[in-house]
């Protein structure tokens, strides 16, 4: 297989993975879908919590948002992270992917004549069928593919959705929809998106809006296009290149690098807005102007590189001024980022927008910009985790471009600490913490990677995050694991019977972490037993497709081959202590060793057909009940977690990812899983989701 790195995912290039042949037992049976309690793991601060928030902590690249004709509902959309919803006007969110196979969106519209209708283009970080387009009919608690579309919707920031607000006719809802579909050109439905047809090959990249004759307007590199009839023809009613368009009505704005055009006879004439206190020379894009009060209109100048500015007027452009972020709410660093607007319907000072990747809320009409995400929990953990050993409620997450957190009190709230150099967040993988109560220390340590492929330099901190320092071997030499220098993993750990012993990847310290050495024998420390003996567990790489499950007795000193599978890469192992079995996590597939066999589980196959399993965890406390969590990248699997309480038993595999429509009371829950771990003392499992937040959920 091969893999491609892109922003917060690995977008995989090939298709269903195939089940091997490793001694496997009997044909799946029939297995439930469960609904469960989901419960979501915020990044959220002490006192940003005390101010009666739960914080949410963002962390996917935004790039859609929507609001409905009341402002009590509300969608945004991320590059690679899912879509949120809001149902109380904004002042919380939840993630809304039931049966969404996208990984993202490029766009959301709203039916604003039925609330409950709405449309989503799905997006990745790579092309995929499973993008297209899809119609939620319940405000976004299920969703439907109506049109498979190949293309990725990467950055592609603009309005793309535009309703015909003369088609409702006898229908509770409006009938004609255009999408401005990318390589699919102008496409077109006449049965409220049930049904799609292309009208014109061109357009497919622009920015639309319709009037409120029923005209559909392109913002074209030309200038400002028009079609009375349909969509299929189109002719330029304003010249020179444009960037964006809205229209209320016979009103319609445009917007060029000069400023802002308005027309008040649906297109027949313009003329331009006054420009004073506005940067020209630059595209300003994603114009939106308040229903309630047209004087008031938003617009992005775009600089350039990460310099998108937002300006707003509130005198229909007679002064701008540009609107400042307050970010004292937000966990994580800010990064600048391409914005898209919704006002408010009734309450002319209010609209959303974005702040950096997370969502942010004006109440005066565009000057101060607060993070406003309760619920919105996107951060993508890097590598592998493990519950300190030393405290289950203490917890470092390494994250991927995004610094670091680390909590004392189980997840309740959380610091923000970064091992690498870099104000904007930085990539971190394979965290871990541990508490010496001998000396008070908290000490943490990750790998911090320049990219994502690249030798993770092993990062550690003495002071609980406050401070980092670069780890180093006995001669005083920087030391380094995994990329492409060697096999060592994104995982760390220590030995419970001597906690001076601590694991990165394939690196060891006997010293609490002063000195470290590689390891000849283990490439990454995956987990501990839950008995007695205390044996350390871990994988070596010893062949292009083999790997060596290994074991230690003596704190990681030596280490002693367990079992040899060849099944591609390893990616992740469980040990079961009761029946002395070992889980491997294989390419795709869930094996377990015992007895001197190798087994191939059973699980469930996602809506591909294939298996695609990332991660696997074993209750310390029971451990009949396995974990296993799965992800697709190109696409998002519908069987993120499955459980069986019944020690992988044929049959005893049930799906608790969420497949029924979302409820009151109920949530999303984790997606596309990359690693769970079972706290020993509440024995909750959580997930690490690839771009979709933390989620825990009770035992059985």
């Amino acid at each position: 297989m091969i893999s491609v790195q892109k922003k917060r995912c690995r977008f995989v290039t090939t298709g269903l993975a195939i089940r091997a042949t490793i001694s496997v037992g009997s044909l799946l049976l029939p297995s439930c879908v469960v609904a469960q309690a989901w419960q979501p793991v915020p990044l959220v601060t002490q006192s940003v919590k005390n101010a009666g928030n739960m914080g949410g902590e963002g962390g996917q690249w935004p790039q859609a948002l929507a609001i409905d004709s009341s402002g009590s509902f509300l969608l945004f959309g991320t590059d690679v992270g899912g879509i949120f919803r809001s149902t109380d006007g904004g002042a919380t969110w939840e993630p809304c992917n039931v049966g969404l196979d996208a990984r993202g969106s490029s766009a959301l519209a709203i039916d604003r004549t039925n609330g409950n209708r709405c449309f989503v283009v799905g997006a990745n970080s790579g092309d995929s069928s499973f993008n297209g387009l899809y119609r939620s009919t319940n405000k976004g608690a299920s969703w439907t593919r109506v049109v498979a579309r190949d293309d990725a919707g990467y950055r592609d920031v603009r309005d793309q959705i535009a309703f015909d607000p003369t088609s409702k006719g006898t229908y509770d809802h409006l009938r004609t929809i255009y999408w401005a579909a990318g390589s699919k050109g102008l496409m077109k439905s006449t049965d409220g998106g049930g049904n799609w047809s292309q009208v014109n090959a061109g357009l497919g990249n622009a920015p639309i809006a319709t009037a409120g004759n029923g005209n559909l307007f392109a913002a074209l590199t030309t200038g400002v296009s028009r079609s009375t009839g349909g969509g299929g023809t189109f002719s330029t009613v304003l010249s020179g290149e444009s960037f964006s368009i809205t229209a209320t009505g016979t009103n319609i704005w445009a917007t060029r690098s000069d400023g802002v055009w308005k027309s008040t006879n649906t297109g027949n004439s313009w003329t331009k807005l006054g420009t004073t206190g506005l940067p020209t020379g630059f595209p300003i894009r994603n114009i939106k102007v308040s229903p309630a009060d047209q004087n008031r209109i938003l617009v992005v100048v775009d600089k350039g590189g990460y310099d998108k500015q937002i300006w707003y007027t509130t005198n229909n452009g007679g002064q701008w001024r540009q609107g400042a972020y307050n970010n004292a709410n937000s966990f994580l660093p800010y990064n600048n980022r391409l914005q898209l607007f919704a006002w408010h319907p009734i309450s002319a000072t209010t609209a959303w927008s974005f702040g950096g990747d997370w969502i942010t809320r004006t109440s005066d009409s565009g000057q101060n910009w607060q993070w406003a995400a309760n619920g919105y929990n996107g951060i993508l953990v890097g590598g592998a985790w493990n519950f300190s050993l030393s405290d289950s409620n203490l917890i470092f997450f390494a994250h991927q471009d995004y610094g670091g957190a680390l909590s004392t009190n189980g997840g309740e709230t959380w610091t923000y600490s970064n091992a690498g150099p870099n104000p904007w967040g930085d990539s971190n993988y394979g965290g871990y913490a541990y508490r010496y109560s001998d000396t008070g220390e908290t000490v943490l340590w990750c790998g911090y990677g320049t990219g994502w492929t690249d030798p993770r330099q092993l990062k550690i901190s003495r002071d609980g995050g406050a401070t980092w320092f670069n780890a180093d071997d006995a001669n005083g030499n920087d030391v380094t694991f995994g990329g492409s220098a060697d096999n060592g993993r994104d995982v760390s750990l220590v030995s419970p019977s001597a906690p001076w012993c601590l694991f990165a990847g394939n690196l060891r310290s006997a010293d609490r972490g002063w000195h470290w050495s590689k390891m000849s024998g283990c490439d990454g420390v995956y987990t501990v037993s839950a008995g007695a003996d205390k044996n350390l567990f871990g994988i070596k790489k010893t062949g292009t497709t083999s790997t060596d499950i290994v074991k230690s007795n003596d704190d990681g000193a030596s280490w002693i081959k367990v079992a040899t599978i060849n099944d591609g890469e390893v990616r992740d192992i469980a040990y079961d202590h009761v029946r002395d079995r070992v889980y491997v996590v294989g390419k795709w597939s869930l094996f377990y060793y015992q007895n001197g066999t190798w087994t191939q589980c059973d699980t469930i196959d996602d809506q591909t057909g294939g298996e695609s399993v990332r991660t696997v965890a074993v209750d310390p406390t029971n451990p009949a009940i396995v974990y296993i969590g799965s992800a697709r990248d190109w696409m998002k699997t519908n069987v993120a977690v499955q459980r069986s309480t019944n020690a992988a038993a044929v049959g005893s595999w049930v799906n608790l990812t969420r497949t029924s429509p979302l409820a009151a009371g109920t949530k999303d829950g984790a997606n596309e899983a990359v690693c769970i771990r079972v706290n020993p003392v509440t024995r909750y499992a959580w997930v690490s989701g690839g771009c979709y937040g933390m989620w825990k959920i009770a035992p059985p």
